[in-house]
C-alpha cells in the first residue's frame, strides 16, 4: 500500500510504502495521485520504505520498474529520493534505477528522511544568462 500527502509549499509528494510493494498498489497510487487536484507533474518526491520486506523480489521489480520509466516520461524534470531502512537496501535500489535508465528524472536513495528532503528541495543553479554587450561610448 502505498499512501501520499502533497506539500504544495514546497513542491513535494510524501509517499509512505508499507507492506508489500507490487504493481496493483503501484498502480492505484499514480491512479489517485494523477487525480489529485493538489498535484503537479513538477513536484519532487520522496518515498519511506521504513520496512525492508516492503521492497519487492526481483520477478515484482520488472514489473514496477516498467510503470515507472513509463510515469517517469511525464514527471520529466523532477527528483525522486527513496528513503530505505537500512544501508543494505541502497545498492539494490540504485542498482534497479541505473539499469532502467531513467532519463527524465534525477533518482537517489538514501537512509536519512532529513537528508533526502535537504536534496528534494534544493535550489537546482539557474543557467548562466549571456551579459549582453556594453554600448560603446
Amino acid at each position: 500500500m502505498i499512501d501520499y500527502q502533497i506539500d504544495a509549499k514546497r513542491r513535494l509528494v510524501l509517499c509512505q510504502v508499507s507492506g508489500g510493494l507490487g504493481y496493483l498498489a503501484l498502480t492505484n497510487y499514480i491512479e489517485r495521485l494523477t487525480h489529485d487536484p493538489a498535484f503537479s507533474n513538477r513536484f519532487n518526491t520522496l518515498v519511506r520504505i521504513t520496512d525492508a520486506a516492503s521492497i519487492p523480489g526481483e520477478k515484482a521489480r520488472a514489473a514496477i520498474a516498467d510503470v515507472l520509466v513509463q510515469w517517469s516520461q511525464c514527471r520529466q524534470g523532477a527528483k525522486w529520493a527513496f528513503v530505505l531502512p537500512s544501508a543494505l537496501e541502497v545498492p539494490l535500489v540504485d542498482q534497479a534505477v541505473q539499469a532502467r535508465g531513467f532519463q527524465q528524472l534525477q533518482i537517489r536513495s538514501f537512509t536519512d528522511e532529513a537528508a533526502a528532503i535537504a536534496w528534494l528541495c534544493e535550489k537546482t543553479p539557474a543557467k548562466d544568462k549571456p551579459t549582453p554587450p556594453s554600448a560603446s561610448v
